[in-house]
């Protein structure tokens, strides 16, 4: 009779995190379409000052409104000169509000720009910013996902070699993994 006492079901370890992560990531999913859904507002702002654009990106001043989204710059121009910068020239995050040189060739890089722009907000702040909140914790996951598995796998390593080792007669006994003499007649044997 087989003894399954401190037996490790990887398999269903496996299958239950993977439903923890399904479970995880519908979640996220959900979070995000209601907060896309609560009902919004929507803004504009006109010539709005935005220093030393670089291809690092800076933000606009709106976007830090809760549930900030749906940023569209209509037209830029420089600072010092009032040149209407093409939009070949830049790039933007439509939820975050952050717009990008797209050159340090450009010859608006590193300088002031007017920016006037649209934007969206959502209505219900306090729901919105507990949603914003949750969603900013989860960004931060994928830093850790790579130390929690390693822990996982050192773990199951360990978990698997105590369950051999504890399974394992001792060497005093006949018939142990490795014998070298010791107890049998016939001369030395390895047994492995």
């Amino acid at each position: 009779m087989n003894s399954k006492k401190g037996a490790i079901n990887i398999q269903a370890l496996v299958v239950t995190l993977v439903i923890i992560g399904l479970f995880i990531g519908i979640g996220l999913l959900f979070l995000q379409e209601v907060s896309e859904n609560i009902g919004s507002d929507s803004g504009n702002v006109i010539n709005e000052t935005v220093a030393t654009i670089t291809t690092a990106g800076d933000h606009v001043a709106k976007a830090n409104v809760s549930c900030f989204y749906n940023f569209v710059p209509t037209i830029i121009t420089n600072e010092t000169s009032g040149d209407v910068i093409a939009s070949s020239n830049y790039t933007y995050n439509s939820h975050t509000g952050q717009i990008f040189a797209v050159s340090t060739a450009d010859p608006y890089y590193n300088q002031g720009w007017n920016i006037t722009y649209t934007y969206s907000w959502a209505n219900g702040s306090e729901v919105c910013s507990g949603i914003s909140d949750t969603s900013n914790a989860t960004l931060e996951i994928p830093s850790w996902l790579s130390i929690v598995a390693i822990i996982a796998i050192a773990a199951i390593i360990l978990l698997i070699v105590f369950n051999v080792v504890k399974r394992m007669p001792s060497a005093s006994s006949e018939g142990s993994w490795f014998n070298l003499g010791g107890g049998s007649s016939s001369g030395t044997v390895a047994q492995i």
